[in-house]
This record gives C-alpha cells, structure tokens and sequence, in this order.
C-alpha cells in the first residue's frame, strides 16, 4: 500500500494536478511471497468548471444515466481492470473463447463475449451480443469502434480477462469504469442493462437548431461501417457519409470467404455485382449528399477467419497495406473502381474516392491512372481524396494536390501513433497515446491549414473529436472543412461545432 501511495504522488508530480487515476495490477514476481505492484495506466482526471469529473470516455456527452454501485463482496468472486471502450452497464451470461473460432454459432442472444483480441472478420458473429471484454486493444481499436457503432457496452485492454473469467457466469461489465465483475453463483436468464447511454436523439433536434445546423461551415457527418446502421442514420441532419469503411462494410456479402479468395476463384464479375449492391441503398439515402467510399485496406492479421487469407505478416500495422499494396496487385483495386463506376452510370453521382493510408505520391499518382480509366473522374460530383495519417503526408501536400488531390481526411487514430511510436492496439501503452499531444495538435493544426494553401478540401474522421471534444474548438479554429464522426457522437459535436463557430465570430 505504500508503494502505491508513493506511486500516487509521483503521478501527482508529474500531470500537475491531484486527480490523478491509476490502474494498477499485482503480478507475481521471482518472490513468490512478494507480489510485483504494476502500473498499467494513469490519466488525470482534471475537474471542469461545472465542478465535476472530466470523463475519459465518452466524453463528447454521451452521459449515462446515474451509474449504479458495483456489485459487492461476497456477491464478487473476480474482478478484472481493463479500458472503458464504450459506454453503458449490463449483466449477462460469459461466452469465453481463446479463439474467435471457438465461439459457438450462433452465439446465445444476450451475451457477453470475452476473448484475447477482437478483429474485423469476426464482427457478423457479434450482432446479438450484449457486451464485449477482450484482453488486447485500446480506446481506438476496431474492437473499442465497433462496440460503440453498435451501442454495446464494452472493456478492452483487460489483461488475462479469458483466464480469470469463468466461461457460462454471470459478468457485470461497466463500460463506463472499464471493469468487469464476475458474480459468484448468480443466475440470469435474460441480459440485464443496468445502465446504458443516454444519448441524445438527433431526430428530436428542434426545427430552430436543425436550421442553424444546416447553415455550419463546419459540416458534420458521420462514419459509417455496417450497412444495418444505415436506417438509423439521421440523413437530414448530416452532410453525408465522411468515411465509409469498405472492408467491414463489405463483410456481409463475402460469405465468409477473404475478398482475394474471390478473386483468385474467378469470381470477380460476380463480388463487384455485389459491392454495387450493398452500396446502392446507401446511395439512394442520401440523395444528393456525398458518400466518401475508403477503398480497402486489408492489414493481414484481421481476416485469418476468412477462407484463403493470405498469411500474416510479422508487422501488419506497416506491411502490404493500403495504396502501396495495389501497386504489387491491383486487382481488387480495380473490382471496387468498377462497381463504383456503374453506380455513376447508374445516376448516383455523389461518390467520392478516399485511398488509404497513402505512403507516397507515387502511390497516389499510380491509383489514379486507375481512377481515370475507371471513368470517375468523368462526373462532376467525384473527388479523390488520401488519407492523411501516414507522417510523410506532413511534407507532400503540394505534391499531392498537383498529383491531383482534391481532399485529405486526417485518419487521427493511426496519426497519432505513428507520430508518437505508439501501438495504439496495446493496453499497456494507452496512457501514452493521446491525440492531445502537442506533437498531433501540430500536425493537425498543419495539414488543415495546408490543404488551405493548396487548394484541397480538409476532414477528420478519426476519433480524436469524439475522445477528446476539447479538439473540436481547435479543429473549427484552423479551418476544418467537415468533421466525422459515429452516430452516437452526432448530437454533441453538432451542437459543439456549433458553439465554436459561435465563439470565433463574437
């Protein structure tokens, strides 16, 4: 314990301030009598002028209603610390897996997931679920993402969570507090929400703020993954889709099956006929609105429960990714530009093309050539759009707007890590990640104001404004054109927008 105190004041020292937040494990050392006391994560906690608590997750207004108590000895028999990932409280029954294979199909409607780790390929898996534990992951890993597009309360980051949970028990897991209780003998036959997000409904927005709403410079719009969420967009007060994530989109109509597997069977004609199909809804949706379509980006290790996946790589996070792998095989590449181009033809011509995690111009300037054979760039209303969340995009933005750029989305998540080396899928390194740090801010603060001189269109999309809204400000300030975020966050960062632009023309 005094350790712990000591520890305490030393993180006191150093964030200046005396709310300090530890979480902090006992791990057993090369004394078996001594337990090692480690720190997995501080974050202050600094008290807003209304005198309470900063939250660290949501953040943006997503409040709960009044948290409940945690459940209590003897009622407790495990207690497991993680990351909060996403808001909400629930009682429901463990369904616990070494392996995302492991998982029964279907899975008991209800319940809550606990595995090592959480990848894209498994999401269709997940529908029914009512919660979600893994022990890999941060505030901003797919798992943490997908969690809060579909309103489930999650933890991540939950060291040996498989391990120290028992498969079939009853869990009470806070996504607020990013903790998980495992209940001693309790029985449950339905999943109980002890407390989910209040979120405040954009379709309620009243007849005077949509107004205002409507007339933002900063656009507002949303992110998009899963086509199911599509009837739940409010289309009337948004600007349109800002990202659209093709690969988990697109998870529906592979059949379990990787996209080259498609591809390596013959069966391209056939997997473009159903890209055009699973984009025609949303398309016909938004009306007039852009749809800005991110082509795929497939990192190796988030499709190994996908039939004929390529084997992983040592480090996906830097490896065929991306434009650059196009360059090796642009196959698929040019599957996505073709049904993309019958939608054009077909009078939906409101799509624009976001490449992703872009190293170089070359890159850049190779996908084009594909773009223009593609005929997309025949219709007035297309643009084609990098990510910016690779460094070397800081010192090309003239080149890339000669390239022909024509907007630049600021990817924050993997922004932020690769400026500051820090796997931002790693629980232990969570306090070190942090798109405030005045490194991100500068960078940010410097492609918005560069796409200005250069003449390109400037988006966020990644979930800084929604981790930290404090940005939001800054982001109006500089000059963003349009901020995206999940649908959850829209009302908060509507009304957040709104107040910016307020402030800067008093």
């Amino acid at each position: 314990m005094a350790e712990l105190v000591e520890l305490g004041q030393q993180a006191q020292a150093i964030f200046g301030c005396p709310d300090v937040r530890l979480d902090w494990l006992l791990c057993s050392g090369s004394d078996p009598t001594r337990p090692r006391l480690v720190i997995t994560q501080a974050i202050p906690e600094r008290v807003q002028p209304s005198g309470t608590s900063a939250k660290l997750w949501p953040g943006p207004g997503l409040a709960t209603s009044p948290r409940l108590q945690p459940p209590t000895l003897p009622a407790v028999s495990t207690v497991v610390q993680g990351i909060g990932a996403s808001s909400g409280q629930i009682q429901g029954v463990a369904v616990i897996a070494t392996r995302p294979q492991e998982l029964p199909s279907p899975l008991p409607p209800g319940c809550i997931v606990v595995l090592p780790d959480l990848q894209p390929d498994v999401f269709l898996q997940l529908q029914a679920v009512a919660g979600i534990v893994t022990e890999q992951g941060g505030a901003t890993c797919h798992a943490a993402i997908l969690a809060r597009e579909m309103g489930v309360p999650a933890v991540v980051g939950a060291p040996q969570a498989t391990q120290l949970l028992e498969h079939e028990t009853v869990l009470w897991l806070d996504g607020d507090r990013g903790i998980v209780y495992g209940l001693d003998g309790a029985l449950l036959s339905s999943p109980n929400p002890l407390s989910s997000p209040v979120v405040p409904s954009v379709h309620q927005i009243s007849t005077e703020l949509a107004a205002q709403y409507r007339a933002l410079r900063t656009k507002v719009m949303v992110n998009l993954s899963q086509a199911s969420r599509l009837a739940t967009l409010p289309i009337d007060h948004i600007a349109g889709i800002g990202l659209l994530r093709s690969e988990w989109l697109l998870l529906d109509i592979l059949e379990g099956r990787h996209p080259w597997h498609w591809v390596n069977q013959g069966l391209e004609a056939e997997l473009q006929g159903r890209i055009v199909q699973q984009l025609k809804p949303i398309l016909q949706a938004l009306g007039p609105k852009p749809l800005r379509y991110r082509t795929l980006d497939l990192r190796s290790h988030e499709w190994q429960g996908l039939e004929g996946s390529p084997p992983v790589e040592s480090n996906p996070m830097l490896g065929l990714r991306g434009t650059l792998s196009y360059e090796v095989d642009a196959r698929l590449f040019e599957i996505e530009l073709a049904a993309l181009a019958t939608l054009q033809q077909a009078g939906y011509g409101n799509i624009q093309l976001i490449l992703p995690f872009v190293r170089t111009v070359e890159e850049v300037t190779a996908c084009r050539r594909y773009v223009v054979q593609a005929g997309l760039t025949d219709h007035e209303g297309f643009a084609l759009w990098i990510m910016a969340e690779v460094p070397s995009v800081l010192f090309l933005m003239p080149a890339y707007a000669q390239a022909g750029v024509q907007g630049i989305a600021i990817g924050s998540n993997d922004l932020t890590q690769l400026l500051l080396a820090v796997d931002r899928d790693q629980p232990t390194l969570a306090s070190a990640y942090d798109e405030r740090h005045p490194v991100v801010r500068l960078a940010m603060a410097h492609l918005v104001r560069e796409a200005q001189r250069c003449g390109m269109v400037c988006s966020i999309c990644g979930q800084a404004p929604v981790r930290h809204p404090e940005l939001i400000a800054d982001l109006v300030a500089w000059g963003i054109n349009s901020i995206s975020v999940e649908a959850a966050a829209l009302p908060f960062t509507l009304k957040t927008v709104w107040q910016a632009e307020q402030s800067l023309a008093q």
